[in-house]
């Protein structure tokens, strides 16, 4: 079971528009990773969703929260 779940939007499209299909850079959740640890560190479980990197959909990221069924979002 997930305690907290971390989301990194998929905003490429809005960001680069037509570039994003072939020209766009994926960056590391930076944010998302330090607050991962820091909760990590108090003993919390956590898993961060990566929807840019995987380039999904509102409604594939909308399904995977379902299936994580995280405490916390």
């Amino acid at each position: 079971m997930v305690d907290v779940l971390f989301i990194n939007p998929n905003n490429s499209k809005k960001t680069y528009q037509s570039l994003s299909n072939r020209f766009s850079a994926i960056e590391p959740p930076t944010w998302s990773l330090l607050l991962a640890s820091s909760c990590r560190s108090i003993g919390f479980k956590v898993n961060i969703l990566d929807a840019n990197a995987e380039n999904l959909t509102n409604f594939e990221v909308l399904d995977r929260i379902i299936q994580i069924n995280p405490r916390f979002l």
